[in-house]
């Protein structure tokens, strides 16, 4: 019996748990008997009991340009227990018969997690309008076949099972418009999908222009990945992240036995692989005891003013020594005709950790300022080396100390303190104090705090964002979190100039369960510092990624959209930035400056599909049709 069920357009704009059809006229959706198939955008979030009115038309349509991953959802809604359900990928073909292989096409069966404490219901409670509800959500993207080999693949009546689609465009694929069918199976049925891929005549930059730095706690791995964690597990994951245009600024610890070991690792790879954005030069390769330097108040006595001078000396001569052996290597490398090698361009070092009490805040000032006098001293010891070299001694005097701090102000500066106010005045032509801002990217909602940045960013000074504890609809990385949201922070990133993203964690697996059962690893919100889960429960060698870490995939994907935009801008003397291109198209999106009640994927996706558009008519030459729509989008 084929029943049909009219799907309209859903209106639940206030809620994350919306469709993004976005249908302008009726439509049917085909029924089983034993379940109802419909599909969803890859920024959507449907809760595994959810009651659906409407459903969207079961079709998938990806969009994108060479060389970018694309996502699309299939939803089955059990009408009765369904005890086994799958997806067959086909071949895609244009209209003159080339192929786009089934093998460019992965799906993914989303695992649902217990979200039973809601974070916004809990211990952080906000008066903004927006509750996500406690219950199952998806998260975990198993491969299918792993996922129907653990027998998992089944749905009980009532829930709905989503089946994460990505659709990986190869760099040499053929532009054009592709079709084909995909057939899903529940129990004794099948249903046909009809797919459609529209490739556009761009190719993604290879390279990462976002600097992004996610960390690994390698130690928690093993909580995860028991009996098939082994030597090759840290650099597994590290490489997994990069893959998602997410680099960790940890590196495996293997790599991190002596400066040595991170020089070399440095010099054969993450220097010049174009997804690697960051390394940092840590306290253990440094050498230096932070408490002896700036002491807490209640142990001053214990560290004398001579014995803190002598550890600052030793802190500077250290730094010294590590970035000299750092430009040895590099200069040997030039000598050897590696003239791109720059091993000080993704190099940062960092202090403190949201400094708040002020012993902790002078530590950050102290150590600019040694390290300001290191990077001189290093210039000046190389001075006639790096004449030869003028893009080595420039990223020298750039490499920076990042602070994740929500204080933007003149305490964070080193220079002597001015006037009755005792307020620190930063010397610019001195070049102290913090120059690597990272404070949470809710700050930006304040339009304030917004035009303190663009003050520092016209000094010259840098800022990238960081993501910890946040509500949503304000940006969160919890697993109840709005998709769009997290997608949408890449292009607000992009707007206001913020370089790059900073989050603690990404696999912390305390010991606490299952990360699968149990998404409160850490104390704090569900999925909180945990993007990642463990593959070994699948009998994999790599993790298994999250619908939330996808979301942040795609979004650093956009960006480049924007660095490309810009670039076309730039060439064609358009006036019109992508930033103020960004604010125009996100104007639907958002309730001011950052809270997103009101954004829906659909919404977003159309932006999206503007962009390429735009950026194909560069890529064709035709600048009237770019110039054309650019006045459409700023008017």
């Amino acid at each position: 019996m084929n029943l049909k069920k009219k799907i309209l357009p859903l209106c639940m704009c206030g809620l994350m748990l919306v469709s993004a059809a976005a249908c302008e006229e009726t439509k049917t959706v085909q029924t089983g008997d034993s379940a109802i198939v419909w599909t969803a955008l890859s920024t959507d979030k449907y809760m595994r009991d959810q009651k659906m009115e409407t459903y969207n038309e079961p079709k998938l349509d990806f969009v994108g340009m060479k060389g970018e991953t694309t996502a699309l959802q299939v939803m089955i809604t059990a009408n009765e227990h369904i005890k086994s359900f799958d997806l067959k990928i086909n071949k895609l073909t244009s209209a003159d018969g080339t192929e786009f292989s089934a093998d460019n096409i992965k799906p993914y069966a989303e695992r649902y997690v217990d979200v039973y404490d809601p974070f916004i219901n809990g211990k952080n409670k906000s008066a903004i309008p927006y509750t996500p509800p406690a219950g199952y959500y998806p998260d975990a993207l198993v491969p299918l076949d792993r996922y129907i080999k653990n027998r998992e693949a089944k749905i009980e009546e009532g829930h709905n099972q989503g089946i994460w689609v990505d659709c990986v465009i190869p760099a040499d694929a053929t532009p054009g418009n592709y079709t084909g069918t995909f057939t899903v199976s529940y129990g004794n049925e099948t249903q046909d999908i009809p797919v459609t891929l529209k490739v556009y005549d761009l190719t993604m930059p290879e390279e990462v222009h976002s600097q992004t730095m996610f960390g690994i706690w390698y130690e928690e791995l093993a909580y995860g990945e028991g009996d098939l964690y082994n030597v090759n597990t840290n650099q597994t994951y590290y490489d997994y992240l990069a893959s998602k245009r997410l680099a960790s600024d940890d590196l495996p610890p293997e790599h991190m036995k002596n400066i040595d070991t991170f020089i070399a690792y440095i010099s054969e790879r993450a220097a010049e692989d174009p997804k690697i954005t960051a390394y940092m030069l840590t306290k253990a390769l440094i050498g230096y005891d932070i408490e002896v330097l700036v002491p807490k108040p209640e142990n001053e006595e214990r560290y004398p003013e001579a014995r803190r001078e002598q550890e600052a000396e030793k802190l500077k001569t250290n730094l010294i020594d590590r970035l000299s052996k750092i430009l040895d290597a590099n200069l040997a490398l030039r000598a050897e005709g590696n003239e791109d090698i720059d091993l000080f361009k993704k190099l940062i070092l960092a202090c403190e950790d949201e400094p708040s009490s002020e012993y902790r805040i002078k530590r950050v000032r102290v150590f600019a300022e040694i390290l300001t006098s290191a990077k001189r001293a290093v210039v000046e010891k190389y001075e006639t080396a790096l004449v030869d070299h003028p893009d080595l001694k420039e990223s020298i005097e750039k490499v920076a100390q990042i602070c994740a701090s929500n204080r933007v102000d003149k305490s964070l500066f080193v220079s002597s303190k001015n006037g009755a106010d005792e307020e620190y005045v930063p010397d610019y032509e001195k070049g102290d104090g913090l120059t690597t801002w990272c404070p949470e990217g809710y700050m930006f909602k304040d339009k304030a705090f917004r035009d303190v940045v663009k003050e520092r960013q016209a000094l010259g000074e840098r800022f990238t964002w960081y993501t910890c504890v946040a509500n949503s609809p304000v940006m969160s990385y919890f697993i109840e979190c709005m998709p769009v949201s997290m997608r949408m922070y890449s292009w607000m990133q992009y707007e206001y100039g913020v370089e790059g993203i900073l989050y603690s964690d990404t696999v912390h697996w305390s010991g606490k369960g299952d990360p699968y059962e149990n998404p409160y690893q850490n104390g704090w919100g569900a999925g909180e510092s945990m993007l990642l889960y463990p593959g070994a429960k699948y009998g994999l060698q790599t993790p298994v990624s999250s619908i939330r870490l996808e979301q942040l995939f795609h979004g650093q994907q956009d960006y480049e959209y924007f660095y490309m935009l810009d670039a076309y801008l730039t060439a064609n003397e358009i006036e019109t930035s992508a930033a103020e291109l960004i604010e125009k198209w996100l104007v639907n999106l958002r309730d001011g400056a950052y809270t997103l009640e009101t954004a829906t994927g659909a919404d977003l996706e159309r932006s999206r599909i503007q962009v390429l558009d735009l950026l194909q008519d560069f890529a064709d030459g035709d600048i009237t049709a770019a110039q054309t729509k650019i006045n459409e989008i700023m008017n």
